[in-house]
């Protein structure tokens, strides 16, 4: 069965994004868009459009850089990254971005693939960058700027890139690569996503027409080095007339509790995690959040009982929506006044869906589960020189095969269960990480919690564990584990239970998006296992 959105799209305009944002401009020029938390520095829309034209001229004069060519921002978030963006789209160049967490070896991975002409990064983060330059052997083809002043003559500043020269915008072709933003990488190394200008305007067009049009303060701790910050918490809100967004140059829990308390924020755009911090770290209580008025949530489902005491605690209205860097990001969200909690929403205008039973390829219908495809004018173009990668992700009808399990309900409203890789097979019987990991989270001692299939040979069969955080001042014990043991299982179908038992851990490892990294768990846990046998 084919779904198509309930809603009719607006016209999607054919043109670049800078064309798209600052050619017939939503926002006035004098009106504040970006506010630094940790400086308190303010950039004003007209501040931006100029600086990107001044950098976008100093790119061609110093480095010749043309239509095509790329630039790799290696760096937390900053106020001078919306510029540094925005520049290259004004000229049909292209943005790689990289997490400023990276090794020198994990950049070099990215930037050998991606081969930009210039790379942007900080003054802390230079000998990573220089480093990874060396490893992928670019030293003579990709130059440096770093935002702020410094000595080494051959590297350019962020302030020489916005001096006064001349510059004409060249046509660009919506269909061109805009960005080419790394996936998560939780089932392996990440792959280069290509995003067109035309994905982007889509993707924004669908928030103007779907959301509400809101004057918000919004937070802006996402990482615009993901697509999910980058669109959610640059682009769509310079759209906006009235809107600001407050941004942190990394999550840090006290700093951002500051940072609502201090600018009145308003709306939160946010990940999992960081909505469970909000509902059980003892910071909390510290600071006065009652500005807020709305939490969207993404990248993973915040599960029923999470949503409901974020509810309870709150008052505010709270949105979840579903995507991927693939669908640029938005695949379903809630229109203005409509809230299903526990749903991640509705098709995004435009936008079409198969369930597909991942066993026989067998199209489903309502109510029943499968992988969820998408196809629509968010869609990637494919991932950057992976023509293998891209044919196994997008048939030739063009839809984009997720990997993720949901269902659909008579009224059009999306469930995410799990990831198809990530289910455990228990007996035949599948079970959903993600649903045990809700239930872990509920108990008052537990702060955090990851769940994985691990194989049990007396039973031939995976079974889950949970690997948990507790709360700060709880003593770990056996005798607290059988309790969280038995409050999980006495809520769950018995093929669900917890068979693998509890291990406590000071940290769940998570991607940049806020994504459980599985994987992770998995290869450590497997390491262990192969070291017991070895000592029998």
């Amino acid at each position: 069965m084919l779904f198509k959105s309930l809603y009719t799209p607006n016209e999607i305009p054919r043109e670049d994004i800078y064309t798209f944002l600052f050619d017939n401009p939503r926002v006035p020029r004098d009106q504040v868009v970006i506010i630094d938390a940790e400086t308190d520095k303010r950039i004003t829309f007209g501040d931006i459009q100029e600086n990107s034209l001044r950098f976008a001229g100093n790119l061609t004069k110093l480095f010749h850089f043309k239509a095509g060519d790329r630039l790799a921002l290696f760096s937390p978030n900053h106020v001078r990254i919306i510029r540094c963006k925005t520049n290259l789209l004004s000229q049909g160049g292209a943005v790689t971005t990289a997490n400023p967490n990276y090794t020198a070896t994990e950049l070099a991975r990215q930037i050998s693939q991606t081969e930009p002409k210039v790379m942007v990064t900080s003054v802390v983060l230079l000998p990573t960058a220089i480093a990874a330059i060396k490893l992928a052997n670019l030293e003579k083809t990709c130059n440096l700027v770093v935002f702020e002043d410094q000595a080494d003559p051959g590297i350019h500043t962020i302030n020489q890139m916005f001096e006064k020269t001349p510059f004409q915008r060249p046509k660009v072709n919506p269909e061109s690569t805009a960005y080419i933003c790394y996936s998560s990488g939780t089932s392996g190394h990440p792959k280069g996503v290509e995003t067109t200008h035309r994905n982007i305007i889509s993707s924004v067009c669908q928030q103007i027409q779907f959301l509400e049009p809101d004057i918000s303060t919004l937070s802006g701790v996402l990482p615009f080095y993901h697509m999910y910050g980058l669109c959610c918490c640059l682009h769509a809100p310079l759209t906006q007339e009235g809107s600001k967004i407050v941004i942190l140059s990394r999550f840090d829990m006290e700093k951002f509790l500051y940072a609502i308390e201090r600018y009145k924020i308003t709306k939160l755009v946010i990940v999992p995690p960081i909505a469970l911090g909000l509902l059980k770290h003892p910071l909390v209580a510290k600071f006065d959040l009652s500005s807020l008025k709305k939490m969207n949530s993404g990248a993973a489902p915040l599960g029923k009982e999470l949503t409901e005491g974020l509810f309870r605690k709150y008052k505010i209205t709270i949105v979840e929506g579903y995507g991927l860097t693939e669908t640029s990001p938005t695949g379903f969200s809630f229109p203005h006044g409509c809230i299903h909690y526990g749903s991640v929403g509705q098709l995004m205008p435009g936008m079409e869906a198969k369930v597909v039973d991942p066993n026989t390829g067998k199209m489903l219908g309502y109510n029943q589960e499968g992988e969820i495809w998408l196809r629509g004018p968010d869609i990637m173009r494919g991932y950057y020189k992976n023509a293998k990668a891209t044919a196994d992700s997008i048939d030739k009808d063009g839809f984009f095969h997720t990997g993720d399990v949901g269902k659909v309900d008579p009224n059009g409203f999306w469930y995410i269960t799990d990831r198809l890789k990530e289910l455990i097979k228990y007996k035949g019987f599948q079970v959903a990480p993600a649903e045990l990991e809700a239930k872990l989270v509920d108990h008052n001692c537990v702060a955090d919690a990851a769940v994985i299939g691990i194989q049990d040979p007396s039973q031939a069969t995976e079974v889950p564990k949970a690997f948990v955080v507790l709360q700060v001042n709880v003593e770990p014990s056996e005798k607290l584990k059988s309790e969280i043991l038995d409050f999980v299982n006495s809520q769950v179908a018995p093929h669900k239970k917890i068979r693998g038992g509890i291990e406590f851990t000071n940290v769940i490892p998570k991607s940049p998006a806020g994504k459980i990294q599985r994987r992770l768990l998995k290869e450590a846990q497997e390491a262990r296992d192969k070291m017991a046998k070895s000592k029998l």
